[in-house]
């Protein structure tokens, strides 16, 4: 613009009244501000741009509902590996209990080997695995009693045998004693629902009988004592 251009621009602009020259100015302000883009045409705001492009590529995009993600096997098998050491851990509180004269002691007290065996049977649902837990150990701690009275014969006495013979039976029946306090929700849950096993007073006995009263040098030692405790009363 020239110096009289401008000049005049200026004398116009001193001589005309506020209202003209703000008039003026918004005019020109109007017509050098940028023009907003609407909000609805397409990729005018990330949204809309992502959803353009969504729809380009063909995808068929669901965003009413939150996002779920799924972690499979996980959980269970931290879960499945818990059980399993708690497991071991009242596998050895029974050998313990089962075992005369054991000099080890539990690991826990006997509130928390209870809860021990109701937690693995009623949440980890593993009462068929700890019943054959129990029968095994019962089967073992029954071979040892037969083992112990069949050492015993070397003191040569029948009646001192047969003493000790009703020392081994008041022991056993002692521990079957603790053994069903211990598992007494396992005996009255699992047991009970499950058809054709034995509950833990007959599966103990059961065993013993079979490991120990059935046993051939067991019995020939038993009517040996029972005749020579007679003999010594009728004497």
């Amino acid at each position: 613009m020239h110096y009289s251009q401008y000049y005049c621009c200026q004398k116009s602009l001193q001589d005309s009244p506020p209202t003209s020259i703000w008039s003026w100015a918004h005019k020109e302000s109007a017509l050098t501000r940028p023009k907003k883009r609407s909000c609805l045409d397409t990729d005018s705001d990330p949204g809309s741009a992502f959803r353009s492009r969504d729809g380009v590529k063909g995808k068929s995009v669901e965003r009413a509902e939150p996002l779920t993600v799924q972690i499979h096997d996980l959980v269970a098998g931290v879960q499945d590996r818990a059980y399993d050491d708690s497991l071991a851990r009242l596998k050895m509180c029974l050998s313990i209990t089962l075992t005369k004269r054991s000099k080890d002691l539990l690991p826990t007290t006997y509130e928390g080997v209870y809860d021990g065996f109701r937690v693995v049977v009623c949440a980890g649902t593993k009462g068929a695995i700890l019943y054959a837990i129990l029968a095994m150990q019962l089967e073992r701690s029954c071979c040892n009693l037969r083992h112990e009275l069949e050492k015993a014969t070397e003191d040569g006495d029948p009646i001192e045998w047969l003493n000790h013979f009703v020392e081994v039976c008041e022991s056993f029946e002692g521990q079957i004693m603790l053994i069903r306090a211990l598992l007494a929700y396992p005996d009255r849950v699992h047991v009970l629902k499950t058809t054709g096993l034995l509950n833990i007073h007959d599966l103990a006995f059961t065993s013993f009988r079979r490991h120990v009263l059935d046993c051939t040098n067991v019995i020939d030692l038993i009517q040996a004592g029972a005749r020579d405790g007679l003999s010594w009363e009728r004497n």
